[in-house]
């Protein structure tokens, strides 16, 4: 064999593996473009199942290309938005509002971003619907502006579950501004407690057992000190009514006082906190009463 033979053969093994591979990668490459949804048919499909409102207007302020979003809100269809303006087919008064908006952008060349609109529900003009619009401009390949975009979502559900918990707030505000006024006014105790002592108190209900706050806060008020004995079965009832209904009914006893005197009350509760349990309660003095039976 030629001197020259082996290095013909590894050439021609190397120039068919070569071409074996070149074939492969054609292969590859073209099975994956029939495979790839082009880019303009997948922003087409965005743009129809988006839930924003999307739509496209010329400098006369009329519609160049609506989504199906957008077409919902006019209650036009997409295609019978071309070329119509968009005072004719944005509900009042949101065409009047809209057209200097637009004009701004095309004049300007600054987005308007974040406006919030209220319109009127076209069922309950009583009502409103609540909107935010986003307008910006779209530029031709020399950078002028030649459309504005906009896009439409509709927050009516978010700002309705926002002014809920702003009456909501102010019913709690109102509610805890006249529990305060009562457990500061010294007519009634009024306290915060858990099975073993008490947490929280007013001052009229620590005159009533005839400790401090200091001795509260120090956790030294505990119901086995100012509850007698013979009050035990009574208290695990009202405790048991508590954790089966969350309220226990006004009931009378006695509570002894830090000098050992007993107080002739009336005390109600309701549960405020399941894990660790916590209850509130209201607290009579009715000696008084109890004098006048006498």
């Amino acid at each position: 064999m030629p001197d020259w033979a082996p290095h013909l053969i590894l050439a021609l093994i190397a120039g068919a593996a070569g071409w074996v591979l070149h074939a492969a990668f054609v292969r590859t490459r073209r099975r994956a473009a029939r495979d790839r949804v082009p880019i303009p048919t997948m922003l087409e499909s965005a743009l129809a199942s988006t839930p924003i409102g999307i739509g496209f207007v010329d400098r006369d302020l009329r519609f160049v290309r609506v989504n199906d979003a957008l077409a919902r809100f006019t209650n036009v269809s997409p295609d019978e938005h071309g070329g119509r303006r968009i005072r004719e087919l944005l509900p009042h008064p949101a065409g009047a509002l809209a057209e200097p908006l637009l004009q701004r952008v095309f004049d300007t060349g600054e987005p308007a971003l974040g406006l919030e609109v209220q319109l009127p529900a076209a069922a309950h003009l009583e009502s409103l619907r609540h909107f935010i619009v986003n307008l910006y401009p779209v530029r031709d390949p020399r950078g002028e502006v030649c459309w504005v975009g906009a896009s439409i979502t509709e927050v009516t559900a978010l700002r309705r579950t926002q002014q809920d918990r702003e009456r909501l707030l102010a019913a709690l505000r109102e509610s805890e501004a006249r529990f305060r006024a009562l457990s500061e006014s010294g007519v009634i105790g009024v306290l915060v407690a858990d099975p073993e002592r008490i947490l929280e108190a007013n001052d009229a209900f620590l005159d009533l057992i005839g400790y401090s706050r200091a001795e509260m806060v120090a956790g030294q008020i505990r119901w086995s000190e100012i509850t007698p004995p013979e009050y035990d079965e009574l208290d695990q009832r009202a405790i048991a009514q508590l954790l089966e209904t969350g309220v226990c009914r006004p009931f009378e006893k006695e509570y002894l006082r830090k000098d050992k005197r007993r107080v002739p009350i009336v005390i109600g509760a309701a549960i405020t906190q399941q894990a660790p349990l916590e209850w509130a309660c209201f607290v009579i003095d009715i000696s008084e009463r109890k004098r006048a039976e006498q």
